[in-house]
């Protein structure tokens, strides 16, 4: 098991005892990513939670996630579910409730491999990672369930991922304590990525523009071909409840005179030019 950091750094988490569970923890192809922050002698100014996570936002611009802690027995008992969903999961259409469908399969799996006390010790956390990793966003769920955060934005693979919060705009960038790592990884993110939204990215197309089912806008690079070192992805995320007019002046992005102005020239279904730079507003405003 792989955790993160209060920096991102990487730490390899070892067995402290030796675990018993035949078949299911032999040579497991998957492995989990978790990302852990103790914000302890940090200056904290908000923190919040995301389902099951933890949000800290620091006084230094920084976005700090902490995942439920998975044990050592419960990470064997995760690669192997997650080896066997691979194999025989049927596909998503077929399936009424996904997240039932994972629920019944980790019982079953407990049972057929006699690991019914592991998984009822750690189901809360083992249902947390499989919902995460088979029907969320991976390592960037946090990211994108955080209603608070408009954009998610990843440079390099070597680099923290950075997020710009709706209520921390002075910030710009906020540095989170998740990190991609290798090429590998965040090239085999981006193509799972794609699939979700029915697109595809490759050697061919290695620019790729493209929607989520929740109306977010994504554009992704991919390995060296227009960017290096390697593959980057943007993620401009929208909220859910569209901004008003009653919005825009609430929170002081137009003052009366304006809003009354621009009012004035759509009703004469006037010509008018939109110019900002990225993150200004300028779609919000339409």
């Amino acid at each position: 098991m792989k955790l993160f950091g209060i920096f991102g750094s990487k730490k390899d988490c070892t067995a402290t005892k030796s675990c018993k569970l035949p078949k299911i923890c032999n040579e497991p192809n998957f492995d989990v990513i978790s990302h852990a922050a103790f914000p302890v002698g940090v200056d904290v100014i908000d923190s919040y939670g995301v389902g099951d996570a933890c949000v800290f936002i620091t006084r230094h611009g920084q976005y700090l996630v902490s995942e439920p802690a998975l044990s050592v027995e419960a990470h064997a008992v995760y690669s192997g579910i997650m080896q066997q969903l691979f194999m025989s999961m049927e596909p998503m259409m077929k399936n009424g409730n996904p997240v039932s469908y994972i629920e019944k399969y980790l019982w079953e799996e407990a049972r057929q491999q006699a690991i019914a006390d592991i998984v009822s010790n750690n189901f809360r956390p083992l249902r947390y990672y499989l919902i995460r990793d088979v029907l969320g966003y991976g390592i960037l769920d946090v990211l994108m369930k955080d209603e608070k955060l408009e954009e998610v934005t990843v440079e390099r693979f070597d680099r923290n991922v950075g997020v710009i919060h709706r209520q921390f705009g002075e910030f710009n960038i906020l540095d989170t304590n998740i990190v991609f790592g290798t090429t590998e990884l965040l090239n085999s993110y981006i193509q799972k990525l794609m699939q979700k939204t029915g697109a595809g990215v490759s050697f061919a197309t290695p620019i790729v523009n493209a929607m989520t089912s929740e109306g977010h806008r994504i554009i992704a690079t991919y390995e060296r071909e227009v960017s290096l070192p390697g593959s980057t992805l943007d993620i401009r995320k929208f909220t859910r409840d569209p901004y008003t007019i009653v919005h825009l002046l609430e929170c002081g992005a137009l003052n009366n005179l304006v809003a009354a102005y621009m009012w004035f020239l759509l009703d004469a279904k006037s010509f008018g030019l939109i110019v900002g730079e990225t993150g200004s507003g300028k779609t919000t405003l339409l």
